[in-house]
């Protein structure tokens, strides 16, 4: 006699209930039993996550301050300044100015000559007028006008100089130099 298991044989009716019940609703649902096939993360599990990554970058990352960029905007503005001020006395035939006017501010002019008598007029108002952010400053070794003619040179070459850019909250400097040349160079 042979012995025979049973639900072995092909075909046998005899199956556990679970198998059964698999086979049904994979058959109506076209899916497996929800509750044995759980995959992902529950919404508190993600809430959890989050929360925690959210306290280690708050104690991982230094503040940063908003004024950390100032002084390389101070810098990047007059420079852009300067050197646009020469280009408009280049292509527009007039002379422009650019005036320090404080350790904090500075402003870009066209100068006139409408009757050609050689005496250059500034337009009443200018056309930039800026104010560096809190804690820069620009300080000037030499002159602290600097008026470029229709060749893009500078009017008073002894007025060339080196310009200082100072920021007080983090101690550091940039430094722009402008030759009787007209030409205006970072350092």
């Amino acid at each position: 006699m042979t012995a025979r298991r049973l639900g072995t044989e092909k075909g046998s009716a005899a199956r556990t209930p679970q198998r059964s019940r698999d086979r049904n609703t994979t058959a109506v649902h076209g899916s497996v039993d929800r509750t044995r096939a759980r995959h992902g993360l529950a919404l508190i599990e993600l809430l959890g996550a989050f929360a925690l990554l959210a306290v280690i970058t708050a104690v991982a990352i230094p503040q940063f301050r908003s004024n950390t960029h100032d002084l390389w905007q101070t810098h990047t503005l007059l420079l852009a300044d300067l050197r646009q001020a020469r280009a408009y006395a280049l292509t527009r035939g007039d002379h422009f100015r650019v005036t320090i006017t404080s350790p904090t501010e500075y402003e870009l002019r066209r100068l006139r000559d409408p009757d050609n008598d050689g005496v250059w007029t500034p337009d009443p108002e200018p056309l930039r007028a800026r104010t560096s952010p809190d804690g820069v400053t620009i300080a000037s070794d030499g002159g602290a006008t600097f008026e470029f003619n229709t060749r893009g040179l500078m009017i008073n070459p002894n007025a060339a100089a080196q310009l200082e850019l100072l920021d007080s909250h983090t101690g550091y400097d940039r430094q722009i130099t402008v030759w009787p040349s007209g030409q205006v160079a970072p350092l």
